[in-house]
């Protein structure tokens, strides 16, 4: 009798689904991050949804049959300590480095990685290093953004453009002027220092008299703005743009104002293929870190997609895959690469409208756009 049940457990397990072979083996990202300093929390909220995509993968076998192992690398989000640890990294290459995501950083450390053939994976606002692929959205394809719906939707032929200078929003504000100049847009720029240049910024926007207005600025002196722009009856269409995701700073800052200007930048998660369920296994972020770890999760999943398509974890097989990504789901959206730039195909970045205090897709910029969009467009 128990030989009989002994065959009968062995029959059953033989039809049964056969597991996932363990990897026996270690394939190492490297996720450069700022783990220390002021931006220590978005460090961290990326390295949580990248440990998530990687304990997803290895659940399902990892990669190659190899465990996928993140390592959090630090750089502070300095280029000092950023150059040091580029430094280490080449000497001893992982598969693929993960970040960084501040232009500054970017451009000191990527030509550094690019010649030493590691593959490196941007998450946003990439620097100015062309071809480094990127699964998150650049300073260009924000201001273009923010370009097509002043010219194409708002039907703007002057505008003023508010740039807060002690912001990181330099790249936003040149790539926005470029396609300004190009659509026969002019354009009057007005410096905003901080809270103590605001009364100033308000009085040049208000005469102005442009046909729309736009703030590129953070969330806290963006939101000021907002407000004293409402405040002071500044009239015409108002545009913010270059604020965290979900810009929660900024709705608190400015209040009820804040529905007087659309904002123009990273989508809630909770409205693009892939976000609510993210957010619901993450449930205990929100706003910004909420986005920051979903494009943490992105990154591993298409670095990992790329590793597979290359089968092989040599560097540069992975470089050349990773800019054949197509259609890899994500968090943030089904993520595929323009081969020859490496920028993302339909980045999640929309217009946005404040109701009650909460963002939503702005209507006349979803008529024109097609939101949401296809990720092979």
């Amino acid at each position: 009798m128990l030989a009989t049940a002994t065959a009968g457990a062995l029959v059953l397990a033989g039809c049964s689904s056969p597991a996932p072979k363990r990897p026996s083996q270690t394939l190492t990202v490297a996720v450069e991050v700022a783990r220390t300093g002021p931006d220590a929390a978005v460090g961290a909220a990326i390295l949580r949804g990248a440990q998530a995509a990687a304990s997803q993968i290895d659940a399902r076998g990892g990669v190659l049959h190899k465990t996928l192992q993140v390592v959090g690398e630090d750089d502070g989000g300095a280029v000092p300590a950023a150059g040091r640890l580029a430094r280490r990294l080449v000497a001893r290459p992982p598969a693929a480095v993960i970040g960084p995501i501040y232009p500054v950083v970017a451009d000191a450390v990527l030509p550094v990685y690019r010649r030493a053939g590691l593959a490196v994976l941007s998450m946003a606002g990439g620097g100015s290093d062309d071809g480094v692929p990127d699964v998150g959205f650049t300073d260009r394809q924000q201001a273009a953004l923010v370009a097509q719906d002043l010219v194409e939707v708002l039907r703007a032929h002057t505008v003023t453009v508010v740039v807060d200078t002690r912001d990181r929003t330099a790249g936003l504000a040149a790539a926005l002027q470029g396609l300004l100049d190009a659509a026969g847009v002019t354009t009057t720029p007005v410096a905003l220092s901080g809270p103590a240049g605001v009364d100033s910024a308000v009085a040049q926007a208000s005469a102005a008299h442009a046909d729309a207005l736009v703030v590129l600025a953070g969330d806290v002196d963006g939101g000021t703005i907002a407000a004293a722009l409402h405040h002071a009856h500044v009239s015409g269409p108002c545009l913010v743009s270059g604020m965290s995701p979900g810009a929660t700073t900024y709705l608190a800052t400015s209040g009820a104002p804040a529905s007087g200007c659309l904002v123009a930048g990273p989508a809630p998660l909770t409205l693009v293929p892939g976000g609510t369920r993210f957010t619901a296994a993450q449930s205990s972020l929100s706003g910004a870190a909420a986005f920051w770890s979903a494009l943490g999760h992105d990154a591993v999943s298409v670095v990992a997609a790329a590793v597979e398509q290359a089968g092989s974890s040599d560097p540069e097989a992975v470089r050349r895959a990773l800019l054949q990504t197509a259609a890899v789901a994500g968090a943030t959206g089904p993520v595929t690469l323009d081969p020859t730039t490496g920028d993302r195909i339909h980045p999640p970045l929309a217009v946005q409208a404040v109701h009650d205090g909460a963002l939503q897709i702005d209507a006349a910029w979803a008529a024109y756009s097609g939101w949401p969009l296809s990720p092979n467009g």
